[in-house]
């Protein structure tokens, strides 16, 4: 009787250390998952998400100080800045001597940045706070047509 007593304590240890083992599989599985979930999300912080505007596209940046450039935005939506890359900015051209008798309006310019007496990159690091709104610019614009001429010649 001791005997049948002992094998069924045996069988009812060894059933309990296997759903204890299928514990330990299936803690291990949901912490390894657990694990991957926190590592993307930490890349997502890291990496500051994904740029909103496509490096392809040209915008014009609307500045809360009334000055807009235009270039490759990238706009992280966790980083407290936005880079404009490209730039280009429009400048009044006017002349040295004004002819007498002509009321010629000043033409406009499109500028590239970096031949500024101080010479800075062609990059623009803008805190977002300074970014009033920005646009998408067309192919046809006439701003489009000057920035693509200026590359032309450059």
């Amino acid at each position: 009787m001791e005997n049948i007593l002992n094998l069924k304590r045996n069988k009812r240890e060894s059933a309990e250390e296997g759903m204890g083992r299928a514990r330990r599989k299936s803690g291990v599985k949901s912490l390894l998952k657990n694990a991957l979930i926190l590592m993307v999300a930490g890349a997502v912080v890291i990496f500051g998400y994904v740029a909103i505007a496509i490096p392809r596209d040209w915008q014009a940046v609307f500045l809360t100080n009334d000055q807009v450039y235009f270039g490759h935005l990238a706009y992280w939506p966790l980083r407290s800045t936005a880079t404009l890359k490209d730039v280009y900015y429009l400048q009044v051209a006017q002349s040295l001597q004004q002819q007498s008798g002509k009321d010629d309006e000043p033409g406009i310019e499109i500028v590239k940045l970096g031949n500024e007496i101080h010479g800075p990159k062609d990059l623009m690091i803008i805190p977002k706070g300074q970014i009033r709104f920005w646009e998408n610019l067309k192919k046809d614009s006439i701003v489009m047509r000057s920035i693509l001429e200026a590359e032309k010649t450059r």
